[in-house]
């Protein structure tokens, strides 16, 4: 490929320091310099990099800018990775609001699906810019040159376990194509013939022959290695890759690796996991690091790299509460109400934690946000209100228009708090906490499977325990079964990308069984002091403070779409149309 298609490719994506990167690599083509010191060099080396860094955070993490520089979906990794999944809700101002949520949500996208066209296009650039690092430095000898490239392979891996997991079989490219090339999928491709296992066992391949060449994490005080691929984390992918392969021996032997280094732990605080003063501690293994450049602004520097509007997808519908959002004290930004939380699975997580910092901190009752102890007003006199007048008092409470996509529990474990933001630099609504993509908790989880899964369920117990404890569960387990892995960690890790790929892999019937009936009785909470409760409505409960009731309703169906999860069809998501369209050696995944 041409260095003109390069930068066009840079401009596109908006890779903060990738045309440097690509005028570094044309020196030795012009004959400037010598290729071995060239190849050898950590400054060049570190250079593409950086770009590659940038490439994962900004096109795979962040809100990435589509080919022709147009902004993206607001972070499709995420919405990707939750929203299909049974225990939680794509939710807005109705059916048509929030599509590339609620379109995952019901099962009622398409080929043409902006989120997915989004998260695969931007996993595939990523890839581009990791193997620009291994084309031009693979073959040097020089050991730091060495440890990056082993990064790249790690952040190439990542990208490959996520077309692997949400698409199957995509097309392996392991090295920069000429811009004509035309791959095809890698159970298709003669160099390759991967099935979706043997594409999970190449993921932790790549991780395993880059591990001896990475740095490793020097404590669990130290925050640099949880910013950079590591020993840890390749460990930590190799191991879950394995698990997804179904590998069970393997991957316990690899995360075994991460627990017996003791450079991670499970953090004493949890709800700061979740905050700027949780960035990098203990417990996070790999984050893609997010920090502010005075020199960067707007489109060109943190928006694409951050969650510029998806923290408003995943704050709740400021518009819908009367008096305003009651966290507007905490937060200082109010929202658009994206996503929800089903009725049964806050009631089976209370059920099974009590009051635990980890239930605290992710759910809130709505008697509690608007009338009770959470109330944070902007307008103070409503906080001071008795919560005996305030359940009466026609200045606290919904709108007629209700909370639709909801149910008495609302979400606190994404809601952002003031600190979590720069401020004046870039605006309250961009988040400058990190985005995790591999937490020790989750290690333990895979790890705790793997040793269930080979009759060594008693060696995970102690594991399991560990996370309840901290939890500060009122459940502790007396057995490591499947039964109990599954429930903690649906817990413990919700709405953190985990949940929707396990079902799958899982098969797990009770959840596919919810899914299939995603879109067909969603709940929206309303206030019979705004909209009483009227002769015909699908009541499915009533809380007891007398205030809010919950109907059901089925409008995408009403309106002539097809919901609900469908066997042979909805495990992968499709190739996106136009790539499909550009490349005929492609074959679409099964339903598609």
């Amino acid at each position: 490929m041409k260095k003109t298609i390069y930068l066009a490719l840079a401009l596109a994506t908006g890779m903060v320091g990738f045309t440097s990167c690509e005028d570094q690599l044309d020196i030795e083509q012009k004959g400037v310099v010598d290729a071995d010191v060239f190849y050898n060099d950590p400054d060049n080396a570190l250079g593409a990099l950086t770009a590659a860094y940038q490439g994962f955070v900004g096109n795979v993490l962040g809100r990435q800018p589509d080919l022709t520089g147009a902004p993206g979906i607001y972070t499709p990794y995420k919405n990707m990775l939750n929203l299909c999944a049974d225990d939680i809700y794509g939710a807005g101002g109705d059916y048509t609001d929030h599509e590339f949520n609620n379109t995952l949500n019901e099962f009622r996208y398409d080929t043409s699906a902006e989120t997915c066209k989004f998260l695969y296009k931007g996993l595939f650039l990523s890839v581009y810019t990791c193997n620009l690092v291994m084309d031009h430095f693979g073959q040097s000898d020089n050991a730091t040159v060495k440890q990056y490239v082993a990064e790249a392979r790690v952040l190439r891996a990542y990208d490959y376990f996520l077309l692997a997991a949400l698409w199957g079989t995509p097309p392996l490219v392991d090295h920069v194509l000429p811009g004509d090339a035309l791959p095809y999928n890698c159970n298709n491709d003669e160099n390759y013939k991967l099935d979706q296992k043997g594409l999970f066992e190449w993921v932790a391949k790549q991780c395993e022959e880059a591990e001896p060449f990475l740095k490793e994490r020097e404590n669990t005080a130290d925050k640099s290695m949880a910013a950079r691929v590591s020993k840890g984390f390749a460990q930590a992918l190799a191991g879950k890759a394995y698990l997804f392969a179904g590998d069970y021996a393997e991957a316990k032997t690899a995360l075994e690796k991460v627990i017996k280094s003791n450079k991670y732990a499970l953090a004493a605080n949890w709800e700061d996991l979740f905050h700027l003063e949780g960035d990098l501690n203990e417990e996070k293994v790999f984050e893609g690091n997010i920090a502010h450049d005075d020199g960067k602004k707007g489109w060109s520097g943190l928006i694409p790299m951050s969650s510029w509007m998806e923290t408003n997808v995943w704050m709740w519908r400021e518009d819908r509460f009367v008096g305003g959002a009651p966290y507007m004290a905490y937060t200082g930004i109010g929202g658009w109400g994206g996503i929800g939380v089903p009725q049964e699975f806050g009631d089976a997580f209370h059920d099974n934690d009590g009051d635990s910092q980890r239930f605290k901190a992710s759910l809130v009752n709505i008697d509690q946000a608007v009338f009770g102890d959470f109330r944070n007003y902007a307008d103070a006199s409503l906080n001071a209100m008795p919560y005996d007048d305030a359940v009466k008092s026609d200045k606290l409470g919904l709108t007629g228009n209700g909370l639709y996509g909801n149910s008495f529990w609302l979400q606190k474990k994404f809601l952002m708090k003031k600190s979590d933001t720069d401020g004046a630099k870039s605006g309250n609504n961009i988040t400058m906490r990190n985005y995790c993509v591999m937490r020790y908790a989750e290690v333990l989880f895979n790890y705790i499977e793997a040793c269930i899964q080979t009759g060594e369920a008693s060696k995970a117990l102690p594991y399991l325990q560990q996370i309840q404890q901290r939890a500060g569960s009122q459940h502790i387990s007396t057995q490591a079964t499947m039964d109990e892995l599954k429930k903690e960690k649906m817990f413990e890790m919700w709405a953190e990308g985990c949940r929707w790929l396990d079902i799958m892999r899982w098969k797990d019937a009770d959840a596919i069984a919810r899914i299939k009936k995603a879109g067909t009785n969603v709940p929206v909470v309303y206030d019979t002091m705004t909209r009483p409760i009227a002769a015909g409505d699908n009541v499915l409960a009533q809380h007891a403070n007398g205030r809010f009731y919950i109907i059901g309703t089925q409008d995408a169906k009403d309106h002539g779409h097809t919901v609900g999860f469908k066997e042979g069809k909805h495990e992968l998501f499709p190739i996106p149309l136009e790539v499909m369209e550009k490349n005929p050696n492609l074959v679409q995944n099964p339903g598609w």
